[in-house]
């Protein structure tokens, strides 16, 4: 555990509060993994809590964040749901011990805690449940999805990335509860949805959205995926709608592939206008070796615009609009109809001469 965090825990308690590390940072520092996912839990006060810190950003819903020596916290003042007004929406009440907060989470493992010293707090048994690599709800878990349906996606994100099982009654609660997921935005099912096409135990995840048909409430269909790692990749396989909130790099990227899949094979000139990157993710989508890819690249006569043997000065001093021509001279070059020599160049853009392209 980092000593900025240490510090805040200690100070906490200097000022006579408990404060715990509870969730991320715990479980994943227990199964030997790497996070910086700190969230601290205490008995103060929002109000007690920005009294001790001058690093407050924020306090919402009975949360503080800090960015406390450049390293991002939330600091959760202990609470439990006393009533859901709607899907994801509960009223809450501050309480005072431990056991009421954790038994508000999601899922035990991730109910396990550490304090100042790295000793372990484990009052629900989460450390078992990681020996066992087993997903279960906290409380009632159709009750606990019907409540919060982010927890469907979130149990199958850490079945893929953990390679956990997710226990029985969990997985009745997730089949029974599926319909639930079309209360929640599509930025947050992409949010979670990312992640799990991210991991390389990809495979994992995507049978599990099988498994629980989650196709038609996803807006997703899963059936004919090819497990691909690249996650612009899944989604091009798999996406059945435009609402999900991609990046304009992410949406461009998905629109090629869905491009290039929609053709048999990849001709020398799309290899050459798409490149290695989208060559690859189509040889793995086809089960070609990627030996005949390299094969193929290395065999284009040239490889970028500026491999053309006719340079763009050249070609404004013979009265030639570059960007008129240059597309035809590509894909005429990469499809041999004329070789790549000045010479034969220039004979081939005469006998275009009368074109209006040119």
């Amino acid at each position: 555990m980092k000593e900025e965090i240490k510090n805040i825990l200690k100070v906490l308690e200097e000022r006579g509060y408990e404060a715990f590390v509870v969730g991320g940072y715990p479980r994943d520092y227990y199964l030997g993994r790497k996070s910086e996912d700190y969230d601290i839990c205490t008995n103060a006060t929002p109000e007690q809590v920005q009294a001790c810190f001058k690093e407050v950003v924020s306090t919402h819903y009975g949360c503080t964040k800090l960015v406390y020596h450049g390293i991002p916290v939330e600091i959760t003042t202990y609470r439990k749901d006393i009533q859901y007004t709607g899907v994801r929406t509960p009223h809450i009440q501050f309480v005072s011990t431990l056991l009421e907060d954790l038994e508000r989470r999601d899922f035990i493992m991730n109910t396990v805690c550490m304090d100042k010293e790295e000793h372990w707090i484990d009052q629900l048994g989460a450390k078992k449940d990681l020996d066992e690599k087993i997903i279960r709800s906290v409380a009632n878990p159709f009750q606990k999805l019907q409540q919060d349906p982010f927890r469907i996606l979130r149990a199958i994100r850490f079945a893929t990335i953990l390679d956990f099982e997710i226990e029985e009654t969990l997985q009745e609660a997730i089949t029974t509860c599926a319909s639930f997921l079309e209360h929640l935005s599509f930025y947050r099912k992409k949010e979670e949805l990312d992640k799990i096409f991210s991991s390389p135990n990809v495979e994992k995840g995507i049978r599990l959205l099988q498994k629980f048909h989650l196709g038609k409430v996803l807006a997703c269909d899963f059936s004919h995926c090819q497990i691909i790692f690249d996650k612009e990749m899944i989604w091009a396989q798999v996406l059945n709608t435009n609402q999900y909130p991609f990046t304009r790099e992410e949406q461009s990227k998905i629109k090629n592939i869905q491009y290039l899949m929609s053709f048999k094979e990849m001709t020398p000139f799309m290899l050459y206008q798409y490149g290695l990157e989208y060559g690859k993710l189509y040889y793995a989508w086809k089960n070609l070796p990627l030996s005949l890819l390299e094969q193929q690249y290395q065999a284009l006569p040239i490889h970028h615009r500026q491999d053309i043997a006719l340079s763009k000065e050249k070609l404004i001093s013979l009265g030639y609009h570059p960007s008129q021509v240059y597309p035809l001279l590509e894909k005429s070059i990469v499809e041999g109809t004329v070789k790549n020599i000045e010479q034969d160049l220039l004979l081939f853009l005469q006998s275009y001469s009368n074109n209006p392209i040119i």
